[in-house]
């Protein structure tokens, strides 16, 4: 079964799978990982449904809409895990840095879903079933980054750091 667009099949060969996942694990690596490495205060607990995700994916043997409803129960969980962070960092803020934060949010906001339907991965599947699937990846990843972003910045504590 070959997905539009693209030179690899489904069941793609071990050099054409590290094309595609190269380029996510570097990403990964640059932009989740340091945020990773300093804990929040008051940690939002992501991880442990991941596997939930994974599992899906794994069920989902290839099929594009089977993948498609994971990662939309995937950004659900996310999406409340976004406001959890959001909520909480607007708890400490005084005032006139809490405007700030919401601007910022908004501005974040607009900004992924133009970020993600520019994103190489996606454009190498433009017109294909599977750019559905590779532009809510990258729109799970921006919401990983952004809630991490925002425990790093608001939530977390001098003491973490020590």
């Amino acid at each position: 079964m070959k997905v539009e667009g693209s030179l690899c099949s489904m069941k793609a060969s071990t050099s054409c799978k590290l094309k595609f996942l190269i380029p996510w694990a570097i990403f990964a690596a640059l932009t989740v990982v340091p945020f990773a490495l300093i804990p929040p205060a008051e940690p939002l607990d992501m991880l442990p449904l991941q596997s939930e995700y994974d599992g899906c994916i794994d069920k989902s043997e290839g099929i594009t809409y089977t993948m498609m409803d994971c990662n939309g129960l995937e950004q659900q969980r996310l999406d409340a895990l976004l406001d959890e962070a959001y909520r909480k960092a607007m708890a400490t803020l005084p005032p006139d840095e809490k405007k700030q934060l919401a601007i910022s949010q908004i501005k974040w906001d607009e900004k992924i879903d133009i970020s993600c339907q520019n994103d190489p991965s996606v454009k190498e599947f433009e017109g294909g079933s599977y750019a559905g699937v590779i532009y809510s990846i990258c729109i799970q990843e921006e919401t990983e980054s952004r809630i991490l972003e925002l425990e790093y910045k608001y939530l977390s504590t001098s003491e973490n750091f020590q």
